[in-house]
Formats: C-alpha cells, sequence, structure tokens
C-alpha cells in the first residue's frame, strides 16, 4: 500500500511517519483512527494526483465491504483534523464524482537523508541535547535518535501515547480518535396514550442543536432523523440507515407538572450501550435534563471540550419553559415545509417572543420561515425577505455567533438585495461558527452558482454531503448546483439518488423534471412536473413551471391553459411572474417573456439572481435587452452563461 517505510513526508506544519504511524504538527503527536492515517497517507504519497474513490476502498478497506459514504466520512475527519479552512482547500481537495486530490505541497525525506541532516546539526553544534523548548530540534532528535538514551524517550512516549489513543477513560467510554457521527432520535412516549409529539421533537432539536457545536462531533440534522419520529423505532436499524457512529434514543412521560425522560447511548456496530439515565422532574425543568444529557453523553464518548464548547453546552436560550415550548412547536411545522405549516410556524414563533422577546432561535426561525416562504413563491418577495433580515438581524443583536441566523441573512440578502461582497463574508462567518451547520454551506454554494464558480459551489455542497449524507435537501441540491452548472448527467445522479431514498421527495421531482427539459426529453419532464405538483399541494410556482414545459414541448394549448388558470389564481393569492416569463420564453414570445422579467425586477423575484446560470433563460440571451436586465443586477458580471466544464 505504501512506499518504503523510512520514508518521511513534511506539509505544512505536519510530519508524517509511516514506519511509526505518527501524524505530527509542530512535533506534537496528533491522534489518527488506523483507517484516517492509511486514508492520508494513500493521499500524501500520491500528492498532487487524483486519487479515485475504489482506489482507496481497496487500499484501505482491502479486507472489509464498506460503503462509499464511510470513506466520505474518513475524509471528512481528516479535513477537521488537519485544520481545513471553511472555505479553502489548503489540504484536500474533493474531485466530484471520481475521488480525491492532496494539494498541499508535500516533501519527501528519506530516512538516510534525515539522519544525514540530524547528524551534520549535531556535529556543527557539538552534538547538543535538543532542548525541551526546541519543538523543531526535539521533532527531528525524537524521528531519528542518536543514543539509547533518546530511543528509550521515543519508546516511552509511543507508549504514552498509544495509551491515551487506545485506552478509554472508564470501560463503556469511546476515545476521541473514535468519534464519528452521532444521530439524536426523536423521542418517543413512554405511554402511547399520553403523547405529546412537539416535546418528543423539541427535546431531540435541542440536543441536536447543542451536540452540532461540538467539533469532534459530527450531529446528524432533525430533518435527516424525522422520518423515526414513529412509536416503532429500532434505534440499531436507524443508526446505520443514517451513516452514524453512535444513536441517541430516549423516552418521555409528561403528567400534570412533571415529566420523566428516559435517554441511551447506543454504538451502533455492536449494540452496547454506553450511557443511560432516566430523569424524573418538574416539567419545568425539561432544560436542566437536556443540559445533563449533553454533557453524560460528552464524558461517554470522552471528549475534550474547549471552554467555548462548554458554554455552548450550558447556555440555554431562553429560561421561558412556554416560550420552549411554542418554539418547538413552531419548528415541528416549520419542518414539514408546505404553505400552510409555515405561516402557522410563524405564528408559534411570535407567540414565543411574546413570552421572551430575547429568545434569539425564535427570530431566527421566523428569518428561515420568510426565506422559504419567499423563495418558494408562496409570498412576494417584498414582504417575505424583509421580514426575514429584520428578523435575523434581531437574532444577532441578542447572539452575534449564531450561525443559523447569520445564514439566513446572508442568504436574504444575495436572493433579495443581490449583493455580492457581503453574502459571501457572512456565509463564511456561519460556517466559522458552526462547521456542522449544513444549510449554511447549501445556501452559500447557491450563492457561488450564481456568479458561475462552479467548483467552489461544488465543494461547498460536497462538505455539507459529507457532513449529513442522507438530508434529501441536501442531495437535491446537489442536483440543482449541478443543473446550474449544466453538468445534467451528473445532476441526475444526484436527483435520482434523492428519489431512491424518498419517491415522494417533491422537490427531487422538480430538479429531475428541469434537467429533462434541458436535455429535450419533454415527456419524461412533463410527467416530473405533474408529479412534483401533485406532491407539493399544488404550488403555483410548479404549476408555472408545468406550463413551460407543455411550451417547450409544443403543446401550445395546454401551456395557455395554465396560463389562464394562473391568471385566474392570481385573483385570489400571489403567483409569481418570474415562471410567467418561462413560459412565454417557452411560445417564443419574446416581448410577453421581458414583460414578466420587468415584473419579477420590480418585485426582486429571488431567482433573478441567478440569471446569468439559469439554462432556462438560454432561449431569451441574444435578445439586447437580456444583458440589460442582467447588467442591472449583476453589473460586474458577463451575461454569458458559465461554460460546462468537464468535472471528470
Amino acid at each position: 500500500m505504501t512506499k518504503q517505510a523510512n520514508h518521511l513526508y513534511e506539509f505544512g506544519p505536519f510530519r508524517l511517519d509511516p514506519a511509526e504511524r505518527l501524524l505530527l504538527r509542530d512535533g506534537q503527536a496528533v491522534q489518527l483512527t488506523a483507517k484516517a492515517f492509511d486514508t492520508l497517507l494513500v493521499l500524501v504519497e500520491n500528492s498532487g494526483q487524483v486519487v479515485k474513490k475504489d482506489y482507496l476502498l481497496e487500499q484501505v478497506w482491502s479486507d472489509t465491504v464498506v460503503e462509499e459514504s464511510t470513506l466520505a466520512q474518513n475524509i471528512f475527519t481528516l479535513r477537521k483534523t488537519l485544520g481545513e479552512d471553511s472555505h479553502e482547500n489548503r489540504f484536500i481537495e474533493t474531485v466530484p464524482k471520481f475521488g480525491y486530490r492532496f494539494v498541499a505541497d508535500v516533501r519527501e525525506l528519506a530516512e538516510r537523508e534525515e539522519q544525514t541532516v540530524v547528524q551534520t546539526k549535531a556535529k556543527r553544534e557539538g552534538a547538543r541535547k535538543p532542548e525541551a523548548s526546541d519543538d523543531k530540534k526535539r521533532s527531528r532528535a525524537a524521528f531519528k535518535p542518536m543514543t539509547l538514551l533518546v530511543a528509550a524517550s521515543v519508546l516511552l512516549v509511543g507508549i504514552v501515547a498509544a495509551l491515551v489513543y487506545f485506552w478509554p477513560l472508564n470501560k463503556n467510554a469511546a476515545t476521541t480518535a473514535e468519534v464519528r457521527t452521532i444521530a439524536v432520535l426523536p423521542f418517543k412516549p413512554i405511554s402511547p396514550a399520553d403523547r405529546d409529539e412537539y416535546l418528543e421533537f423539541g427535546i431531540a432539536e435541542t440536543l441536536i442543536t447543542k451536540l452540532s457545536q461540538v467539533n469532534q462531533l459530527v450531529v446528524r440534522s432533525m430533518g435527516s432523523v424525522r422520518k423515526y419520529e414513529g412509536l416503532e423505532q429500532d434505534p440499531i436499524a436507524a443508526g446505520r440507515e443514517l451513516k452514524a457512529d453512535y444513536v441517541l434514543e430516549g423516552g418521555l412521560q409528561k403528567r400534570d407538572d412533571r415529566i420523566r425522560i428516559t435517554a441511551r447511548l447506543i454504538r451502533v456496530k455492536d449494540g452496547q450501550s454506553l450511557w443511560a439515565d432516566t430523569f424524573d422532574e418538574n416539567s419545568t425543568d425539561v432544560f436542566r435534563v437536556q443540559e445533563v444529557i449533553s454533557e453524560q453523553m460528552t464524558r461517554a464518548l470522552d471528549l475534550k471540550l474547549t471552554g467555548d464548547e462548554q458554554r455552548r453546552l450550558a447556555k440555554r436560550e431562553t429560561e421561558n419553559t412556554e416560550a420552549h415550548q411554542l418554539y418547538h412547536k413552531g419548528r415541528y411545522l416549520w419542518n414539514k415545509r408546505t404553505e400552510e405549516a409555515l405561516k402557522k410556524s410563524i405564528e408559534y414563533f411570535e407567540q414565543a417572543i411574546e413570552k421572551d422577546p430575547d429568545y434569539e432561535l425564535a427570530y431566527s426561525a421566523i428569518a428561515d420561515s420568510y426565506v422559504v416562504l419567499g423563495t418558494w413563491g408562496f409570498v412576494s418577495p417584498k414582504e417575505a425577505f424583509p421580514k426575514a433580515k429584520q428578523a435575523a438581524q434581531k437574532a444577532l443583536d441578542r447572539d452575534p455567533d449564531l450561525a443559523e441566523a447569520r445564514a439566513a441573512l446572508a442568504y436574504a440578502h444575495h436572493l433579495f438585495d443581490w449583493e455580492q461582497a457581503e453574502p459571501e463574508k457572512e456565509f463564511k462567518r456561519a460556517i466559522e461558527i458552526n462547521p456542522n451547520y449544513c444549510p449554511a454551506r447549501q445556501f452559500y454554494s447557491v450563492c457561488l452558482m450564481s456568479k458561475g464558480r462552479l467548483d467552489e459551489a461544488i465543494h461547498q455542497i460536497r462538505i455539507a454531503q459529507e457532513t449529513d449524507p442522507v438530508a434529501l435537501n441536501l442531495i437535491a441540491a446537489g442536483g440543482w448546483v449541478y443543473f446550474l452548472g449544466r453538468q445534467y448527467d451528473f445532476a441526475i445522479a444526484e436527483c435520482r439518488k434523492a428519489l431512491d431514498m424518498n419517491s415522494n421527495f417533491f422537490v427531487a421531482h422538480k430538479y429531475l423534471a428541469l434537467i429533462y427539459l434541458q436535455k429535450g426529453m419533454y415527456e419524461e419532464a412533463i410527467s416530473e412536473f405533474q408529479t412534483a405538483y401533485r406532491l407539493s399541494g399544488g404550488t403555483p410556482y410548479l404549476l408555472a413551471e408545468l406550463g413551460h414545459a407543455y411550451a417547450l414541448a409544443g403543446r401550445r394549448a395546454e401551456a395557455e391553459r395554465v396560463l389562464k388558470e394562473l391568471n385566474e389564481l392570481s385573483k385570489r393569492r400571489y403567483v409569481p411572474p418570474y415562471p410567467i416569463s418561462l413560459i412565454y420564453a417557452g411560445l417564443n414570445d419574446a416581448d410577453k417573456a421581458f414583460e414578466w422579467l420587468e415584473k419579477s425586477f420590480e418585485e426582486r423575484h429571488p431567482w433573478l439572481v441567478q440569471i446569468n446560470v439559469d439554462p432556462r433563460l438560454d432561449l431569451l440571451r441574444k435578445d439586447k435587452r437580456f444583458s440589460e436586465l442582467a447588467s442591472r443586477i449583476y453589473p460586474v458580471l458577463a451575461s454569458a452563461p458559465p461554460r460546462p466544464q468537464q468535472l471528470n
């Protein structure tokens, strides 16, 4: 698998020693699992070259059959260990659908060269022993001992490092190096007759929010675990489906002013229970229970928390129990993503704020709700996005380090204000605050793609997918980014992957329909749009996009029927103008198409931000009115779409 064992590799502040199976940073040992070390070694040995995923799997897991997601998780862990910047590839670059490339400059040293360097230096300095304060000299001496005393010291250090690495603090604890991912399942009722779905959902979401701020953990999102909210849930099976190493399951029972909560942390690979406890408390003490569960879990996993992580885990977003309950009622509905549920969720968030005017998570949730309402055409952009920005700013006024609010604010600025520099800055800040908050990367990838920066957009969505590989919205988002980048085969693969996991996910059906249109597969596109329209509950946006498909397919009468239906619908509710312009473009009526694009501009429709890359507008690009409109939205960007790139 490797080159000669006496080779050493240096890159940045790191030194990799295959013989000793050690990674050092500035002379200090860095903990890595055996598989993570092997993965890094293969990448470093092939520095500058793309290493195929199949090759990595063969080299690192030659004796075991594992899924590709295992490799992705290994890469994610390595990036965190190496201190990868949240928006740069300083060490490991993902080559989508193909593999990975080690991009840092690597210096390869043979043992003989290294020993000569040490001997020469020792002679020049009178064979002086390395001083304890001299990291670099101590590192060289530790690697290539000149005396038995130094050799013994190295052996002792190795033994101590091995003990630290392999020996947990107690028989049920896992070492830091073993920690991979954790899934917090929705709590289930101890007694089904006393079920409180909002509370079951809320406790799980609170724990997910808290634990996601621990850098040593990758926590599956609420969207990924929501499907396991049923009464009959097998935690081990759920953990395997979620590709998690650990699962937290729990139960609760609420009677009058008392609440009983059970919790159990399970290791998925063998079903071993690492920690379990039962809490009987006054219902107003649910905050304390959540704090204790978080604390006990981190102890069971033997996590070494920073001071900031400890502060975040202990922080209470509110002291008001009623506000807390109202917030989670709102989040429960928000996750349904329907127009009715989103509008009702805002009512609950506003009631929570009435109970606690400083409840920053409730403000952030209002921002999230209005962003979705405005993006999907449920509400006019001029109504939705100013409210989203106002709510997000109120959240940040109370907590500047709230990643959720910062990402929502950045996305609203991008979609509504069509700003270029500020949203990118805010997305980077949100990712820096909480690298586990995947929506920040998802929104950032859309922002990058709007500017034609395909490689960077794919990089961000790939990191999000590696963090939460079973999140349908992230898989579909990859399809959308590839669609805008005109990588249609890759886009189809992403959409089909999402639909294999949930055939009723209307967003993936919509994106697949858009791709089929660009490939000239009109009947397939119409079928997918019809399915998406039905599954969405009949949104005007999808009805208009179906009309666009009819127009391109030459089914003019049906396209005109959709236009008439949208006109009638607009008398009762908001209908977005942007997709109507697409229908006229498909009917080769450029004047009407630009008339509706101007209406979109006046309303500041969010998808106009992608005017330079949206393939659906290609029919209008040669018209001088198009470049004039594009220059008003993005003055510094050319109106020509990005050239398709070959991504191997």
